[in-house]
């Protein structure tokens, strides 16, 4: 009973994604709804983005229990202060390279931009976790 549901949770997860992608690929070259801003960020996408919240609650599924494991949780915390600061980065990167006169193509942008996005977001992280340790031990106090 218990591998059937695991069985059944997986293959509704993975459909799930599957409709997603199918649906934005459709939108994406318009084949589906035809460029109506409306329709496509309301209606299409409200019934899919329900069936994949009611699906991975449930945690029924090998994506759902692969998604809390904690290198994957470290990843998508960690991603969450990389995707904060990376704007700022590439802007001061592709200001630091115009400063230069050597205007940088995107793909070293991205080169130069990415590791000092990760390693200021490790920095971030790591103040965050010092500030919340010693908040902790004031209270205990």
């Amino acid at each position: 009973e218990h591998s059937n549901n695991q069985v059944q949770g997986t293959l509704l997860e993975l459909l799930s994604f599957l409709i997603l992608i199918v649906v934005q690929l459709l939108n994406a070259n318009n084949i589906l709804f035809f460029n109506m801003d409306f329709f496509q960020n309301t209606i299409m996408y409200i019934p899919i983005a329900s069936c994949l919240v009611f699906n991975f609650a449930r945690n029924e599924g090998i994506v759902s229990k692969l998604l809390v494991c904690k290198p994957i949780m470290y990843i998508g915390d960690f991603s969450n202060y990389n995707f904060l600061i990376h704007g700022i980065v590439i802007s001061y990167v592709t200001t630091f390279s115009l400063w230069l006169g050597r205007p940088l193509s995107p793909l070293y942008k991205f080169l130069i931009a990415l590791p000092i996005s990760l390693l200021c977001s490790y920095i971030y992280i790591r103040i965050e976790q010092f500030i919340t340790v010693k908040l902790k031990q004031k209270k205990k106090r």
